[in-house]
């Protein structure tokens, strides 16, 4: 296992000289007994005693006997040897400045010890101690003034008697005199400073010296038991969810698989078990935790299998039940870190796993990783393939498995899954992915199964069963309790039967190879045993089961049951008519134990019950009602969402019941309804997107209601304005959630059905919508065009709203290009334009003599008084550093207002359309006053963002923070997406200021955002802003994590721009690192882009792309790489292709050259730095001659 190394410094002073007990008690974190190392050096260590067993405070003289055993663990220390290398272990005696910093000394824990073979006293104490604990006597960990020794208690009796956690210096002393305790000095483990070995006798001798010093020790026995854990391994997370047993479970060669995966050192990323339902996958996995040492699960007559190493931590996920990958993403950070938040992401989790458990063991179980895959679809192989892929909701746990695949990573993480992991096959050949099929069970373990269901047939009858049902784990499982349940075991009446034919559809099973329908006609056979068993004793038990299929994701349970259908009529309440809630939870309960066709949680006392997912989709598909049944859930739950709670929540659970609403309306065929419940109750885009960053359940309900594989092959059949509000809005969520080329289907859809249908504002929306998607890309060209058209629409309609909107979008489209006068005018056409339509909000303000700051407002669309107006009139008043009277700037108080044209062009004007307008507020004309313009030009929402962020490119600062804050403003209530926007670009000005820590605290603020959204343009901006940062305070650690993860997500969802700005950053970086041949390719990369890579990511000199700011950057980086190459090889020297050091300084020149001229021509204040860089080029070429 590789090495564990973490920068942990243990406050010595405060320990030692302050007697801090917080930081005393804190030596008890580090003592790792249950680390798998340490265990195998405890089994190791049974060979030094005589009878191979450890027992000390059970033996008959547990004093002698716990010398005895301490002294095999001693030995078996001295005789290991460094995994790193090397014939010797060592005691390291560093300089006190090397270990310990302002009072605080460096920790290193047992695996890094045993890793290197070295360390010093605190070290191997630490070490000796958790093995010494391991083998079940009770150590103390010693420390004085300048050295630190083990110790231990010699009876179970006198440590409970007399250990606390923390003991003072006079209790050693006391306890030593009194032969309570042993101590031993550990860092004779290793050989003297002369090279030899010390025994174990002079080792307590020279412990011995020492006690008469004691400061203090920690009771490791009573620091357990006062609840302070070890560091590693982290106990199994406390919410791990179950995974239902095997009641009959048969050994499988599959679970051989697991354990070589699992034992193999070298082994890392992802194993899958594929398979159909009800083969066992999650059977298979149980079995395997209730063996695995470290794991919690404990089954009868089954024990742990000590040749498999301990997990470092163990978290276990259940898809089935909680298809929610924000909340697991959450629950695996909480659990990793120990910190309680509301949202977390699955990058998150990869920087906790990075930083804090490198070369750990760490144990992941995703079980049900179908619920986010494309079942229906075309074959991977195939052009266009998307089965196994992941839906959109399921792309962040892609990308993490991707990450967990690509490269060996501290953590294993093992899948069940109908199907193939599709995105992570092209892992196999390096061994980052696994996949087991988990088929027929062997023929043995088969026929074992149905005789220990109760099936007490001869050999040759249970060879007759398995030959007709199959070898499928669950069909075999069901049939052996029917035969028990039915006949006593006796399978003679099952043969003797003619089975008549069934059609394979009637149990939907789909697997990657489609092979299936033999299974799935079998597997049917024995459930229709069930459902005419049911029919005719348990009718009631059948209906509930039935009922029970009905439901898609709010907990189930006999009240929901019995509210539902007891008391209506009969073709809705069927069997189920009159029954209790109590008569309805003992058919529930009937159907998980006797009939186990149902699955209660927890199994003790159930509190929901949920239906295996092949048993589902046969009784559900056997429902003869479905639309009546669905219609009765529906209006159930329509009549719970007259409540005002329900008109557009916030809460997890009152939007689970409104996502279930909007399914069974969607199953009785009201795709209109089903539509208006989405767009009215739960608000649609703007309350589920803009508001609560719900998109991934926001393009889920759309998938539902409107079903679709993939939707850049969907045939949508649906009203027009259906169709528009699909289009639109499936096309947004997809947007955010980082799946471009979809989006921008949908808005080519929602435009083609506006245009066709001379719906041209609809279609102007569109081809907005469709614009930012196409600039997100890095596709300008194509950008440009689609500018024209929402243009051309725009001006056919004459709405001032969608012409600002037009020209905003032309503007940043020109300003990425670099032509910077022609956006100005663009932006200054928008800005013209937004103020006919009406801003969000124009404020008129003045000072009056008192000191107060008064403000009139036009063309109101946020109140004065409301928390909007309270925020700007806040701003405003700090701006001006006055007080700010909200009550008193009421314009019903009959305060005038005069309109007026103000001159700007002596201030930091930047438009050079349209001139600005700035209002003034006037008393009284006799009352002396001092009047304030308020900057009010600026844009709002999207638009303004791309204004706010030339403004930047620019170094027009002033103007931009004014611009930036009234956008945050405005939006703060509305917008999450453009808020956190907002927030990036202060940061990147606080940046440019020279604040780094305002602008972290604001970058924080916008990531939390994305985190909790999966904001994709968020999270990947974010980063590219973080990398700036730590580049900018040489933290260059922080700039390589930030690029990885934003380039990443950049390069897997196919942002464009990004990706050329984060490769610039990467080349930036390998400068600083002393790379400039990598920062040659990054420059390079940069320049020409990869269009192998999928999605095609064009580079910014393409003529698709044409990003003169990325080309600008990358020219100046490339110009700095070749330069620095120069350097590298000196003057008479070549580099790797062959180039020489005056070649190599032409090629800087030219490149310097190229970039001095663009960033000159699109205004880039960073021409200067590129004119220093040609300096310099140019002094290397005169030095030398050119």
């Amino acid at each position: 296992m590789p090495i564990n190394e973490r920068d942990i410094f243990w406050d010595w002073d405060a320990a030692c000289n302050r007697q801090d007990a917080k930081s005393q008690q804190e030596l008890a974190r580090y003592v790792l007994e249950d680390l798998d190392e340490v265990a195998r050096i405890f089994h190791n260590a049974k060979s030094y005693l005589k009878d191979h067993a450890f027992y000390a405070y059970e033996s008959d003289n547990p004093p002698q006997r716990a010398r005895e055993e301490v002294e095999a663990l001693y030995k078996c220390l001295q005789n290991g040897k460094p995994k790193a290398g090397g014939d010797y272990l060592a005691y390291v005696l560093e300089d006190i400045k090397s270990v310990r910093v302002r009072g605080k000394q460096r920790v290193r824990l047992a695996r890094e010890v045993l890793f290197w073979g070295h360390g010093v006293c605190l070290d191997w104490v630490l070490l000796f101690a958790a093995c010494v604990f391991k083998a079940h006597i009770y150590p103390l960990i010693i420390a004085t003034s300048a050295h630190v020794i083990l110790g231990y208690w010699l009876t179970e009796h006198d440590a409970e008697t007399y250990g606390r956690v923390i003991l003072s210096g006079a209790e050693i002393r006391e306890h030593f005199s009194k032969e309570r305790i042993k101590v031993i000095n550990a860092t004779r483990i290793p050989p003297n400073e002369r090279g030899e070995p010390m025994s174990f006798d002079q080792a307590e001798d020279e412990a011995e010296t020492h006690v008469p010093y004691a400061l203090f020790a920690v009771d490791i026995r009573a620091a357990r038991g006062a609840g302070i854990e070890s560091l590693l391994p982290l106990k199994p997370w406390s919410g791990n969810h179950s995974l239902p047993p095997a009641e009959h479970f048969q050994e499988r060669p599959e679970l051989e698989d697991i354990h070589k995966w699992w034992r193999d050192e070298n082994s890392y990323g992802v194993l899958a078990l594929v398979g159909i339902g009800g083969v066992g996958k999650t059977a298979v996995v149980h079995r395997f935790l209730a063996q695995l040492p470290g794991s919690d699960i404990q089954d009868e007559g089954v024990g742990k299998d000590e040749t498999l190493p301990i997990p470092d931590a163990l978290f276990v996920w259940n898809f089935y039940q909680h298809p929610d990958i924000d909340r697991c993403a959450t629950a695996l950070y909480t659990y990793l870190t120990g910190e309680q938040v509301n949202k977390a992401t699955f990058e998150q989790v990869q920087d906790v796993l990075s930083k804090n458990y490198c070369g750990c063991r760490v144990l992941l179980v995703f079980d049900g990783v179908e619920k986010l895959q494309i079942a229906p679809g075309i074959e991977p192989e195939e052009e266009g393939g998307t089965f196994g892929q992941f839906r959109p909701e399921g792309a962040p746990l892609g990308r993490f498995l991707a990450w967990c695949c690509d490269t060996p990573r501290p953590v294993h993480v093992l899948i069940t899954s109908r199907f193939g992991l599709t995105e992570l096959r092209r892992y196999k050949t390096a061994g980052g992915y696994g996949a087991v099929d988990l088929g027929d069970l062997p023929h043995e373990s088969a026929r074992a199964l149905l005789q220990a269901t109760g099936v007490k047939g001869l050999v040759w009858q249970l060879d007759e069963l398995i030959r007709r049902f199959g070898k499928h784990a669950l069909s075999l499982d069901l049939l052996g309790n029917y035969i028990f349940l039915i006949h006593y075991g006796d399978p003679t009446h099952v043969l003797s039967r003619a089975i008549p034919p069934l059609e394979s559809e009637e149990v939907r099973v789909q697997t990657e190879t489609r092979d299936t329908e033999t299974l799935s006609i079998k597997l049917a056979h024995v459930l229709r045993f069930y459902e005419e068993l049911l029919q005719r004793d348990d009718p009631a038990a059948l209906g509930v089961l039935q009922r029970l299929c009905l439901f898609h994701i709010i907990p189930v349970d006999e009240h929901i049951l019995a509210e539902i259908f007891s008391r209506a009529e009969a073709s809705i309440a069927g069997p189920l008519a009159g029954l209790s809630s109590q008569q309805i939870r003992r058919h529930l309960l009937n159907l998980c134990g006797k009939y186990r066709l149902v699955q209660g949680e927890p199994k003790e006392n159930p509190q929901k019950f949920s239906v295996h997912p092949v048993v589902h989709e046969y009784f559900y598909m056997r429902i003869d009602q479905k639309i009546v049944l669905h219609d009765a859930v529906r209006a159930h739950l329509a009549s719970l969402a007259e409540s005002p709670t329900f008109n557009k929540p916030t809460d997890p659970a009152t939007l689970d019941v409104l996502e279930e609403l909007v399914y069974h309306t969607s199953r009785v065929a009201q795709q209109e309804n089903a539509l208006r419940l989405y767009s009215s109750r739960l608000g649609g885009y703007s309350h589920l997107g803009q508001k609560l960053g719900a998109y991934s359940r926001g393009e889920a309900l759309l998938r539902m209601i409107i079903p679709y594989n993939d939707v850049l092959f969907a045939q949508i059949n649906a009203p027009k304005e259906a169709q528009l509000l699909f289009f639109h809005d499936l096309g947004n969520y997809l947007k955010i959630l980082g799946y471009l080329d979809k989006a921008a289907w949908c808005f080519r859809q929602q435009a083609h059905v506006s245009v066709a249908n001379t719906d041209y504002l609809e279609g102007l929306i569109a081809f907005q919508d469709l614009t930012y998607v196409l600039l997100s890309q890095g596709y300008l060209h194509k950008a440009a065009l689609t500018c024209e058209e929402s243009l051309k629409l725009a001006g056919e309609i004459h709405d001032a709203a969608e012409l600002m909107h037009s020209y905003a979008d032309r503007a940043q489209v020109r300003a990425l290009q670099g032509e910077i006068d022609e956006a100005r005018i663009d932006f200054g056409a928008a800005l013209y334009y937004q103020k006919i339509a009406g801003a969000p909000h124009e404020a008129c303000c003045v000072i009056t003599p008192d000191g107060w700051l008064l403000t009139s407002w036009h063309n109101i669309s946020v109140s004065p008084t409301g928390a909007g107006g309270k925020m700007l009139l806040q701003y405003l008043g700090k701006l001006y550093e006055v007080t700010v009277d909200v009550q008193r700037s009421a314009p019903e108080r009959g305060l005038a207002v005069l309109r007026a044209g103000l001159d700007l062009s002596k201030s930091e004007s930047f438009i050079r359309g349209p001139k600005s307008q700035v209002g003034h507020l006037i008393i009284n004309a006799t009352e002396p006053m001092l009047q304030i313009p308020v900057w009010t030009d600026t844009l709002y929402g999207i638009p303004g963002i791309w204004y706010g962020h030339l403004l930047l490119r620019l170094h027009y600062l002033t103007t931009a923070e004014q611009a930036i804050t009234l956008n945050k403003q405005v939006g703060r209530e509305h917008w999450g997406h453009t808020t956190a926007l907002c927030n990036i670009l202060f940061a990147e000005l606080y940046r440019m200021q020279g604040k780094p820590d305002k602008a972290r605290e604001v970058l924080t603020e916008a990531v939390d955002w994305g985190v909790r959204t999966a904001d994709q343009e968020v999270l990947i901006w974010g980063n590219l802003i973080r990398a700036r940062l730590a580049l900018d305070s040489d933290d260059l650690d922080e700039v390589e994590r930030a690029i990885r993860e934003g380039l990443g997500t950049a390069e897997y969802c196919g942002y464009g721009l990004y990706y050329i700005d984060l490769l610039i950053a990467k080349g930036q970086l390998a400068l600083r690192k002393g790379d400039p041949n990598l920062a040659e390719q990054c420059a390079r990369e940069a320049l020409d882009g990869d269009q192998g890579k999928k999605p095609k990511l064009f580079g910014a000199r393409h003529p698709e792309c044409g990003y003169a700011w990325g080309e600008g950057d990358a020219l100046h980086l490339l110009g700095e790489a070749l330069l620095a190459l120069a350097h590298c090889v000196g003057s008479h020297g070549h580099d790797s292709k062959g180039r020489s050091y005056k070649e190599l300084l032409e090629k800087a020149r030219q490149a310097a050259e190229a970039a001095l001229a663009l960033r000159k021509r699109i205004q880039d204040p960073k021409a200067k730095d590129t004119q220093d860089l040609l300096s310099k080029i140019k002094e290397a070429q005169g030095g030398d001659g050119p």
